[in-house]
C-alpha cells in the first residue's frame, strides 16, 4: 500500500529542486531513466529544470492527492441510505476506482510518461481477470452486444461498443468480458473500466448484474501497488543525489 510518508519524501525534493539547479537536473535525470524506453520526448524535456520541478511538483501533488482521497474512502456507498445496499456499495465502489485511476492518470502525466512507461511501471503484484459469471448473467451481456445477440437470435438497435463508447483495440473489451481469448493490455483494462462510468455507460445496477465488483475492486489495488512501484523508482533513482 502506498505510503504518505515516502510521497512527502518526493514532494520536499521537488520543492527544493525549485530552488536547487543540481536537484532539478537530477530529477529531469531520473524521470528520463524511467521513460528511457518511451518514443516521445518528456513534455518537460524543453524546459528550465528548475520550472519544470515547479510544474510537477504542482500536478504531482493533484494527482497523489486524488488517489489519497480514494484510498481513505472506506467502505464507499453512493446514494440514500434507505436504498439498496448492494447498489449502493457497487456505485461507490466503481466511482473510487475513477478517482484512483485519474489520480494515477494525473500523476503519471505530471512526470511526461506515455502509456508505453505507464504500462512499464505497472505492478506485477495484480492482474485483472474478466468476472466468474453464470449463464444467466451472461446471457444479460449477451442482449448489450450485437456479436452474441446475433448468435443468441436477438434484435438489438445500440451496438455495446458504441455504447460504452469503446474504440481502437477497446472494442475487445466484451469479448474479455465474456471470457474469449482476446489480447488486453492491463493498462487497456484499466482505462475502459474509468471510461465506462465516467461515460455514463456502466450503471451500478449492471455492474452488480455482471459481478464487476471484484474486477473494480482488484483494479484499484493495482492502481495502488502500481503507485508504490512509481514512487519507489523515484526514490531510489533521486538516492544518489547528496
Amino acid at each position: 500500500m502506498t505510503d504518505s510518508s515516502d510521497f512527502s519524501r518526493i514532494a520536499e525534493s521537488l520543492e527544493r529542486a525549485c530552488r536547487d539547479d543540481r536537484l532539478a537536473e537530477k530529477w529531469q535525470d531520473t524521470i528520463q531513466q524511467l521513460a528511457k524506453n518511451q518514443k516521445e520526448k518528456l513534455k518537460t524535456a524543453g524546459l528550465p529544470s528548475k520550472t519544470a520541478a515547479r510544474l510537477i511538483l504542482h500536478s504531482l501533488g493533484r494527482g497523489y492527492a486524488l488517489f489519497k482521497n480514494a484510498k481513505e474512502w472506506d467502505s464507499p456507498l453512493i446514494g440514500t441510505r434507505t436504498g439498496n445496499e448492494q447498489l449502493l456499495s457497487m456505485r461507490g465502489i466503481m466511482w473510487r476506482y475513477v478517482m484512483a485511476y485519474c489520480g494515477w492518470e494525473q500523476c503519471t502525466k505530471a512526470l511526461g510518461f506515455t502509456h508505453k512507461t505507464q504500462c512499464d511501471i505497472l505492478s506485477d503484484k495484480y492482474e485483472l481477470n474478466p468476472p466468474m459469471l453464470s449463464e444467466s448473467q451472461r446471457k444479460k451481456i449477451f442482449l448489450w452486444i450485437p456479436d452474441f445477440a446475433v448468435e443468441e437470435g436477438q434484435n438489438i438497435d445500440i451496438a455495446m461498443n458504441e455504447f460504452l463508447s469503446l474504440k481502437d483495440n477497446y472494442n475487445e473489451f466484451p469479448h474479455w468480458l465474456l471470457g474469449r481469448k482476446v489480447e488486453l493490455h492491463k493498462a487497456q483494462i484499466m482505462a475502459i473500466l474509468r471510461n465506462i462510468v465516467v461515460h455514463g455507460s456502466l450503471s451500478a445496477s449492471k455492474g452488480l448484474q455482471w459481478n464487476l465488483k471484484p474486477l473494480y475492486e482488484d483494479g484499484f489495488n493495482l492502481i495502488d501497488a502500481s503507485l508504490v512501484n512509481m514512487i519507489s523508482m523515484l526514490n531510489h533513482g533521486l538516492s544518489t543525489y547528496t
